[in-house]
């Protein structure tokens, strides 16, 4: 016989009465008590009451005596008042002793940090020792409201945000050890709103080092600080503020990089994306997650797009290709870095393909910098970083990273040419097309020596008719009369290529493509170059390529 389950109690109530007529008019009066106190201090300063030194004994007086009170037997009778009067009692504290330094000139630095550190401690060991989330929440929003309740509109933002910074730690703690998310959140919020109006009213260039490092000190705490706290396993919800935290610097980096009298200054802009993108990096292959390194590289690239868009100019060159190469190889090698560390946080690394796209960057610069018609230089470290590409492709059998980083290339390559080749820079573009399109054919063919296939299938032929289209450039314009041997040269090196790539892929489509554009570019050099002084070569060209083209079929 099968027993009936006992019903379930009845689920209570909501106590409406208890929320509404103790606890909300409680912590509307702890508010208030806060809010007045925070005003008294600013009018007595702008009507000249009182000296600093009676304000500050005032201050102190009124927020410690709350504290002690609340902690009388009778007090705790009304928890829920006391708690509510707790939080306005360290508000108060908060706010005299910022306003003891930054304000009245009282104390140093030194010791009105160490009194805010007092109050922040007594604050979190208050909001543990009675779980209310009010104290902490409350003298949150008491201690965010004193800088710009008492401000007199200077700029000081070494106390500012060492206060804020301060405050960010002491709740930090309370919601690792109460699991209490919503505070950090708001201390986050805040403290970006902070940020960004200082930046707005007082950033000028020479402070770009002091603004990153308050960009870079919050998000510094809240990653060091679960290791400090030895909270390996912190809440979800903190790693999630962890990684908008972070976010806030690389913003910052975009927003410098937008503005010209800032972007000027690109040493500091991206040596601190790199110092940025590494540390992100390696966060996330010891701790994780994974989003931390791929926002890192992603805003390296939006930053640098943004860069050579807006702030370009002539004085960073050459000295933007070492940043820019480092930029490259940083991403390339976290995999490597990754897996020597054991890491299993960055085992499947979306931020690799920052690197390619970086690759960018140098089409961009051959169409912005006049410097780049001599393409030795920018070609060979272009060269360089797409052999470094390969390798990586090659190791890590990521296809997408060679052809990524072969299809930025070619643009290079055609931005080159379309600015450049001319009947005298002829013989440096032809050695450019031979030895890219000698590289595009070699590194397919060194993956299959090799043993490894480099997906998609079919891409490497679709570089090679890249590289066909660039001959374009060849048959026409200017140079076209004096490029026929290197257009022939270069027809048979990449139509080779792609015969071999169709018949290992099983993809025929490619290699007839291929031919149907060559004698296309053939049929143009036809119609732009006068044939009276040069119809033999002309007739070479064409036999030579049907030679080709029928010994590539039977092959």
């Amino acid at each position: 016989m099968v027993r009936e389950a006992a019903p379930r109690p009845p689920k209570p109530p909501f106590d409406w009465e208890s929320l509404i007529g103790v606890r909300l008019f409680s912590w509307m009066a702890g508010i208030m008590l806060a809010i007045a106190a925070i005003l008294f201090l600013r009018y007595s300063i702008q009507h000249g009451w009182l000296g600093a030194p009676v304000r500050m004994a005032i201050g102190v007086l009124t927020g410690a005596g709350l504290l002690v009170g609340c902690e009388l037997k009778v007090a705790r009778r009304y928890a829920v008042t006391a708690n509510a009067l707790d939080a306005a009692g360290i508000a108060i504290l908060f706010s005299t002793f910022f306003a003891a330094h930054s304000l009245w000139n009282l104390l140093p630095a030194a010791a009105s940090f160490l009194l805010m550190a007092l109050v922040a401690a007594v604050a979190v060991g208050l909001a543990i020792r009675r779980d209310s989330p009010f104290i902490a929440v409350l003298g949150l929003l008491g201690g965010f409201a004193t800088p710009a309740l008492l401000s007199t509109g200077e700029d000081r933002p070494i106390a500012l945000f060492g206060y804020l910074l301060l405050l960010n730690a002491g709740l930090a703690w309370v919601a690792l050890q109460r699991r209490w998310t919503v505070l950090i959140r708001l201390a986050l919020g805040l403290t970006t709103l902070y940020q960004w109006v200082w930046v707005v009213r007082f950033l000028d260039p020479g402070r770009i080092p002091l603004a990153m490092g308050i960009f870079l000190v919050f998000p510094a705490l809240f990653l060091l600080l679960p290791i400090v706290a030895r909270k390996r396993e912190a809440d979800e919800g903190f790693w999630d503020v962890v990684s908008y935290s972070t976010g806030l610097p690389l913003l910052l980096a975009v927003y410098l990089a937008a503005a010209p009298s800032f972007g000027a200054h690109y040493g500091l802009l991206f040596g601190y994306l790199l110092l940025l993108g590494a540390g992100l990096a390696v966060f996330s292959a010891v701790r994780g997650p994974a989003s931390l390194h791929t926002s890192g590289a992603a805003a390296t690239v939006v930053a640098w797009a943004v860069w050579l868009i807006a702030s370009y100019r002539s004085d960073a060159w050459p000295a933007i290709l070492a940043f820019l190469s480092a930029s490259v190889l940083l991403y390339l090698a976290v995999p490597w870095i990754s897996r020597k560390m054991g890491s299993i946080h960055l085992s499947s690394d979306t931020g690799t393909f920052a690197a390619p796209v970086l690759l960018a960057a140098f089409p961009a610069l051959l169409l912005r910098e006049p410097a780049t018609a001599a393409p030795g230089l920018i070609f060979g470290v272009l060269f360089l970083l797409l052999l470094a590409c390969a390798v990586f492709a090659l190791i890590y059998r990521s296809g997408w990273i060679h052809f990524g980083a072969a299809f930025f290339a070619i643009a290079a390559e055609a931005a080159w040419s379309s600015r450049y080749l001319t009947p005298e820079t002829l013989l440096p573009g032809l050695a450019l097309y031979t030895v890219f399109g000698l590289f595009y054919l070699g590194v397919p063919l060194a993956a299959r020596r090799l043993g490894r296939t480099l997906e998609p299938q079919g891409a490497s032929s679709v570089v090679l008719l890249f590289g066909l289209a660039l001959l374009g450039f060849l048959s026409l314009g200017p140079v076209a009369p004096s490029a026929v041997w290197g257009l022939a040269l270069l027809l048979v090196l990449l139509n080779a290529g792609l015969f071999l790539e169709s018949r290992e892929d099983g993809q025929p489509a490619f290699n007839r493509f291929g031919i149907f554009l060559s004698w296309l570019l053939i049929a143009f050099w036809w119609l732009t170059v006068p044939l009276d002084a040069r119809i033999v070569p002309a007739l070479l060209l064409v036999a030579l390529f049907s030679v080709v083209t029928l010994a590539g079929g039977s092959w």
